[in-house]
């Protein structure tokens, strides 16, 4: 029957190469899964005695892999035309030119930190050779010439950031995902490591180790770019300049379409929200070893952005969308990340605790390992539905949902 389909199918339509099949018995969708997904362990004895059987089975030479639809909420219906071969040359596009700004933002970086080396050569050798180089003018320019660096530094990671923020979040459109879910799971993973990227590994990459600790180095650059990342970022995400720019032009609309097109409010990304998290919590764990105050900072960016967060998601967004569980899955998986890229540092910085630096590696590996293997394993498509064996039409059928019958029901 499917092969018929098939041959149809490319007669008479074009092959997406997907199919989105709905059933009237729970039980029909859970054999379906059962059937068309075959354990490794099955497959590799179908192997062993020759019998030749893969895991996924075969259509036209092609695998078939079956595995649940999105809800209907959840479902970008609009994007259905967009798979195969022109979805991955979309993503391709997104992630280069998202790599792109981040590189753009690496070159201004490490040209600033050539300029800052140099400034602080130039100050060290003036202290050294005047006695009383602190009552003179010339010391105060050569000081503000190295903070003034080192600030514009932590001012391009930020704005870089932002600028990522806003292509990022276009280009995610772009992509055409199938579903409100991987759109902002992807978006998630994306956004959490380009920001890591550009405000730990790239900094750190460009800066001079002989100059962390002196006066305008790494470790100033650093608490300067989680301070004012802290404050910035949250403060331009509630006044946005495009919703302000919507409520001042709301008088001059001429007709009440462009006006509802106006007012509509903007959507509150969820992704957006944890990747900017993720990127305060790294930043406070990572450096903390190098900035004691790193964590109290990262407390204060994280208090900011929940106060901003609950005005923007209760007066000026619409409500977030109902995803499923792999964006908390994505976040998890970021999380766990944390602590080895802290103990990498640490081992990069202090040299003299590296055996013991390494047995830490070894027990959060161990713990990875172990929670991998020992934890819960879900499987959605075979979780029970609790419709009792009824089918969908005799459902509908017995059930008048009138609304006479509602309102009399409530009474």
């Amino acid at each position: 029957f499917l092969q018929e389909k098939a041959v149809e199918d490319v007669e008479n339509h074009r092959n997406t190469g997907q199919a989105l099949v709905t059933y009237s018995y729970e039980n029909f969708a859970k054999n379906a899964f059962n059937d068309q997904n075959r354990p490794v362990a099955k497959a590799v004895s179908k192997y062993t005695t020759c019998n030749l059987v893969s895991r996924y089975p075969k259509l036209q030479g092609r695998g078939l892999k079956v595995h649940r639809a999105p809800e209907p909420s959840d479902f970008r219906w609009e994007n259905t035309n967009t798979f195969g071969s022109n979805r991955k040359v979309r993503i391709l596009i997104s992630t280069s030119l998202t790599l792109l700004v981040l590189a753009a933002g690496a070159l201004i970086q490490l040209q600033l930190e050539i300029w800052k080396a140099d400034a602080i050569n130039d100050f060290s050798e003036y202290k050294v050779a005047s006695a009383d180089a602190r009552d003179d003018n010339e010391f105060l320019l050569k000081q503000l010439r190295v903070r003034s660096l080192s600030t514009t530094s932590s001012f391009v990671i930020v704005i870089v950031n932002m600028v990522m923020h806003v292509i990022a979040g276009a280009l995610s459109r772009f992509e055409r995902w199938h579903s409100w879910s991987d759109t902002e799971k992807y978006l998630l993973l994306k956004l959490s490591t380009a920001y890591f990227l550009n405000t730990s590994v790239i900094p750190l990459l460009a800066s001079t180790p002989e100059n962390w600790y002196t006066e305008g180095g790494f470790a100033e650059q650093v608490f300067y770019t989680q301070l004012i990342d802290a404050v910035m970022a949250p403060m331009l995400a509630l006044f946005d300049p495009t919703w302000l720019c919507s409520r001042l032009s709301c008088q001059y609309a001429k007709t009440q379409d462009v006006l509802d097109k106006i007012l509509v409010p903007p959507e509150f990304s969820l992704s957006i929200r944890y990747s900017d998290t993720i990127k305060t919590l790294s930043m406070a764990v990572m450096f903390a070893p190098m900035v004691p105050t790193s964590p109290l900072i990262g407390f204060l960016g994280i208090a900011i952005q929940c106060a901003t967060d609950r005005v923007i998601a209760f007066k000026m967004a619409q409500r977030p969308r109902q995803l499923q569980e792999g964006v908390m899955e994505a976040v998890f998986f970021l999380l766990r990340f944390i602590p080895p890229l802290q103990l990498g540092l640490m081992y990069y910085c202090f040299t003299g605790i590296r055996n013991l630096l390494i047995g830490a590696a070894g027990v959060w590996l161990a713990a990875s390992l172990y929670t991998f293997l020992k934890g819960t394993q879900r499987t959605k498509e075979m979780e029970d539905a609790r419709t009792g064996g009824l089918s969908f039409k005799d459902a509908s059928e017995s059930c008048d949902l009138s609304t006479d019958q509602v309102e009399d029901n409530t009474k």
